[in-house]
């Protein structure tokens, strides 16, 4: 019983958040509903008997995504912050990450014609507007922490589309399979206490 209601609590503070987010297109509350499904899918039982689930799910956003928050922008700190406390105070680990980069061209360039970066400049003018929202959560959270993804994908004078011979996006801003292989590797490399 108190499982469930811990569980409404969170579904509620994100349902309030993000209904009001998007008008159209994909909704985040899809995401969540279609997250849950896959939790409920990998359920298992351990030797002991025990109840266990994957317990580190990655949902992606982008900077143009961003726009679907114009309406909410003075309430979306408070309430995202909010439910990262909500998941603090019931034990959860939380750790947020800043994306990926989004780029100005197409991935066919990439594997066709071998133009697989850009200029940095560009998309840390795009990455600023919304890094200090990052920042405001993780410094109203403590232990929260945030993984800096795009720095896989940036240095300080390009961002890349793939690596050594692979591409790592399947369109302007969502990375495709190796991509997300490559990232995921990476993000628990750096960060082994997502194992634990």
């Amino acid at each position: 019983m108190v499982k469930r209601t811990v569980e409404k609590s969170i579904e509620n503070i994100f349902d309030g958040l993000f209904s009001r987010a998007f008008k159209s297109g994909v909704k985040p509350l899809q995401l969540g509903r279609k997250l849950l499904q896959v939790v409920d899918s990998e359920r298992d039982v351990d030797a002991q008997g025990r109840r266990v689930v994957p317990n580190s799910y990655l949902v992606q956003l982008s900077v143009a995504d961003r726009e679907g928050f114009a309406d909410i922008e003075d309430t979306l700190i408070p309430e995202l912050t909010a439910a990262v406390r909500a998941l603090q105070a019931r034990g959860i680990k939380v750790f947020i990450t800043d994306g990926t980069p989004d780029f100005l061209f197409d991935p066919a360039l990439c594997k066709f014609d071998g133009e697989c970066a850009e200029p940095a400049e560009g998309f840390e003018k795009r990455y600023d507007t919304y890094a200090s929202d990052l920042d405001d959560v993780v410094s109203d959270a403590p232990g929260l922490e945030l993984i800096k993804t795009t720095e896989l994908l940036c240095d300080a004078q390009e961002c890349a589309m793939g690596a050594t011979g692979k591409l790592y996006f399947r369109d302007f801003h969502h990375l495709n399979i190796p991509g997300s292989q490559f990232v995921g590797a990476e993000i628990v490399r750096l960060h082994p206490s997502l194992t634990e």
